[in-house]
């Protein structure tokens, strides 16, 4: 058991399945699935410019974007547009 915990870290605090190395701001060990459902609970729901129905939060790119389910909007801070030029200008392995 300890050299599964030393290769491949211990179980996820939130979901308790997966092993993990990562921490989150607390210490607490949190795989990257349960850091990205986190991240997206964390951020506050905003009402869509467009036809101001309350959108939703979706993860693309590592990124969290926000998406209107009613007039399908797709809304991004400069945050999150720096993200995706990033992703989309930086050559990945090759």
């Amino acid at each position: 058991m300890k050299i599964i915990t030393w290769v491949f870290g211990e179980k996820c605090t939130v979901c308790n399945k997966t092993h993990t190395n990562r921490k989150d701001s607390n210490g607490n060990r949190v795989c990257y699935d349960c850091q990205i459902e986190q991240k997206i609970a964390a951020e506050k729901r905003l009402k869509c410019p467009k036809c101001s129905h309350m959108m939703e939060k979706e993860f693309i790119e590592k990124t969290v974007i926000d998406k209107c389910p009613h007039c399908g909007g797709v809304f991004l801070d400069d945050k999150e547009m720096f993200g995706f030029l990033h992703a989309a200008l930086i050559p990945h392995g090759g």
